[in-house]
């Protein structure tokens, strides 16, 4: 992908299920956000498993640029999110939110009504992101925090 051509600033952004032509993009997004990202065939295995999805978030205006992804699994009780990030020049502006909003969406209180997320102990900006978000935070192992956000609950 053409990094020059990324906005700084976004007012219309759309959130749709990835397509193949987006998986380059998404890799770009990912080596910014993670110190382990994806590869290629990494992101083809969790795109091609039958209860997971990935979306991306979307320049309206400008020819449908990608601005962040969403990977996430479904299971019985829970959505399970394997990978959230946004591009780096776009950080504080709103992407992020409006994907856990999405996610959030999909939850119901006799279904599905956990969204969790996991992330390493030297993430803080996620930490912080998921905090704001009203997601409860417990150490999973030494490395890893599991964050979990429930239907109907209020507490920060």
């Amino acid at each position: 992908m053409n990094r020059s051509i990324i906005p700084t600033h976004v007012t219309k952004v759309g959130i749709r299920l990835a397509l193949r032509q987006d998986y380059q993009a998404i890799l770009d997004i990912d080596i910014d956000a993670f110190h382990h990202p994806w590869d290629e065939e990494q992101l083809g295995t969790i795109v091609k498993r039958r209860d997971s999805i990935c979306m991306v978030a979307v320049d309206d205006d400008r020819n449908e640029i990608v601005l962040g992804y969403i990977a996430y699994r479904l299971t019985k009780r829970s959505i399970y999110t394997w990978r959230l990030a946004v591009e780096p020049t776009l950080w504080r502006q709103g992407l992020g939110t409006q994907m856990i909003d999405k996610l959030k969406g999909k939850l119901s209180p006799t279904r599905r009504n956990r969204l969790v997320v996991d992330v390493e102990e030297a993430n803080t900006r996620a930490h912080m992101f998921l905090r704001d978000q009203k997601f409860r935070a417990k150490i999973l192992n030494r490395d890893v925090y599991r964050f979990v956000y429930r239907v109907g609950d209020r507490k920060v």
